[in-house]
């Protein structure tokens, strides 16, 4: 199991890396305004995939992860649902493409975005379909392909002058390598013809609809948790900020990397593991490796309490300003990489309307706190509504999580890891300001601390990883 966690977590990283040195090129050669005019887009093309799928892509991978007899019905029915919800996406793009480049204040062309839209969809369609099939290296594969390549297309086409219309390129070419790459391997996996997954029956569609009511919600929770502050952002106050705001968040989000890649190899075996009703084996996980996820999130907020404005001034001059909106997006963060891991935990056990009270409570949440702390905190305000509006899920989930099934959480590495990152805190900031130390020996300084007390101190706790993965 470890191996496939860190196969994924490795192509996490890479992914991260890839966006953080992206953001880093674009701050620094063509601004923020720029950069922001690309955040948008983004957000664009994520909302109508959101709204070409709905919740049927986690749906699907549900039932298909429960190793059914009926898995050639629920294939079929998936791939006609999601074709005529693109449809409608599609016709809806066309109407509105006009407001849409005049939002982004960017010129651009109607069939490149309707195509980057196609292209993302299949793509997630048939990686999703790859991972409910426990083909987890195809997916981590997949995911670094339509991450990393359009990012180096738009550099390059940047580069040859080519504009705002070097993003939608290098989207399209990305997204459409990634989804040959996961068609082809889908083909070689089912050993059938592209049409055979055209089909419908109505006993698949509720079922299905049975999880997408609840996966829709919980997915727009995570759409607004992406999107809604940047939105807010441009509506309030300009693109710059935009820009400046995805600097903060590319970084805050880049701790979730482990977190990510536990919950995504985890996924269909705890749905398995509930449909086979081996309750022991997430009671185990929850008692013992739970714990896990915040390995990275806390010294990660520690260690970027004491250089945060260093880390900032890396993506340009000025940025070094908006340092408390980094803070505050990291401890976001130690609260989300819980919540990536239990969202997923209760959809596997068949229980999504707790995800779904808890994702659509954080969703209001988030838009009422964005409306009143933007306004009246900027860019602080925004990072502060998104911390609380996960923190309001948390202890929804876990608060119901509790009452369903009873298991014991295990804080020992948690506590021993907030004392060592604080530690490694104090003496970055002692060294920092005395004697000026730049930003990447205060890195590497904070790295060797943490690393050598945390080995040092539960050497135990560590030897037991493999073991508990």
């Amino acid at each position: 199991m470890i191996a496939k966690v860190l196969h994924l977590f490795g192509s996490n990283v890479m992914v991260k890396v890839s966006g953080i040195l992206f953001t880093m090129y674009i701050a620094r050669v063509y601004g923020a305004s720029l950069l922001g005019s690309y955040v948008l887009l983004i957000s664009i093309v994520g909302l109508a995939v959101f709204l070409s799928k709905l919740g049927l892509f986690n749906a699907m991978e549900k039932k298909i992860s429960e190793e059914r007899t009926d898995e050639e019905s629920i294939l079929q029915t998936s791939f006609t649902v999601n074709f005529l919800l693109l449809l409608i996406v599609l016709i809806s793009m066309t109407v509105v493409h006009e407001w849409i480049f005049r939002y982004l204040n960017q010129d651009g062309h109607l069939l490149l975005l309707l195509l980057v839209i196609i292209s993302a969809n299949y793509t997630n369609f048939f990686s999703i379909l790859l991972k409910s099939k426990k083909r987890l290296s195809i997916y981590s594969n997949s995911l670094m392909i339509k991450d990393i390549m359009p990012k180096l297309i738009a550099i390059l086409l940047l580069i040859a002058d080519f504009g705002f219309e070097s993003f939608l390129y290098g989207l399209f070419i990305g997204e459409t390598m990634a989804l040959l790459y996961c068609l082809f391997h889908f083909l070689k996996l089912r050993s059938v013809q592209v049409i055979q997954i055209i089909g419908f029956t109505f006993a698949s569609f509720e079922e299905l609809f049975s999880i997408m009511k609840y996966s829709s919600v919980i997915e727009l929770r995570a759409l607004t948790l992406n999107y809604v502050d940047i939105w807010m952002i441009s509506f309030f106050l300009s693109q710059l900020h935009v820009g400046v705001y995805q600097v903060a968040w590319q970084v805050a989000t880049g701790v979730l990397m482990f977190n990510k890649a536990i919950a995504g190899v985890y996924y269909p075996y705890f749905s398995s593991w509930s449909s086979n009703n081996q309750m022991h084996k997430i009671v185990d996980f929850l008692e013992n490796k739970i714990s896990y996820i915040y390995l990275f999130t806390i010294p990660a907020f520690f260690g970027v309490l004491a250089i945060s404005d260093q880390v900032m001034e890396l993506f340009g001059e000025g940025f070094g300003a908006y340092s408390i909106v980094l803070i505050v997006l990291l401890v976001s963060s130690i609260f989300r990489a819980s919540q990536e891991v239990v969202s997923k935990l209760l959809v596997a056990m068949n229980l999504p309307k707790i995800t779904f009270d808890a994702s659509l409570v954080a969703a209001i949440v988030n838009v009422v706190l964005n409306l009143v702390l933007i306004w009246s905190m900027g860019l602080v305000g925004a990072a502060l509504a998104s911390t609380v509006s996960v923190i309001v899920n948390n202890l929804i989930c876990f608060g119901k999580l509790k009452q369903k099934i009873s298991y014991r959480l295990k804080y020992n590495m948690i506590f021993i890891n907030v004392g060592i990152s604080a530690v490694m805190c104090l003496v970055v900031f002692f060294v920092k300001y005395n004697y000026q130390t730049n930003v990447l020996i205060n890195i590497v300084l904070a790295l060797c601390i943490w690393s050598v007390l945390m080995v040092g101190t539960s050497h135990k706790h560590i030897r037991q990883l493999k073991g508990d993965f």
